[in-house]
């Protein structure tokens, strides 16, 4: 998921991603974690060291998930990867700053960062 630092409009800003994983426990529970960064595979990796060893990884066919193991790593756009689309769209539904259309903005990546977290909080999501 993507959103910008500063106005959306002419003048200073800057696209940020929001990487976001949903780990499942072998008893069902579920949680999620996220870093946010931009679009390379260092921010990534960021995230990808704090997570727990998986049996399995799935994702969407971006380049950079091309380092997974290839007999662990499931590529594609239906199943378990739009559980991640359900998270995205809780966010943008909590955070007016992650609504596509709207005056509202983030101003800075730690206050972002911070939001982020307390809607994952509350939702139980961590």
């Amino acid at each position: 998921m993507w959103s910008c630092l500063g106005a959306r409009r002419k003048g200073w800003r800057r696209s940020v991603w929001i990487w976001t994983a949903i780990i499942e426990e072998a008893d069902g529970r579920r949680w999620v974690d996220f870093e946010v960064g931009n679009r390379s595979e260092a921010t990534l990796l960021r995230l990808y060291e704090r997570l727990p060893e998986a049996a399995q990884y799935r994702s969407d066919d971006y380049q950079v998930y091309g380092w997974l193991p290839r007999n662990r790593h499931l590529a594609g756009k239906g199943g378990a990867v739009n559980r991640n689309e359900g998270i995205h769209s809780a966010l943008r539904d909590r955070l007016r700053r992650l609504q596509r259309r709207t005056k509202g903005y983030n101003k800075s990546l730690a206050m972002l960062r911070d939001s982020i977290a307390l809607v994952c909080l509350r939702q139980g999501l961590i």
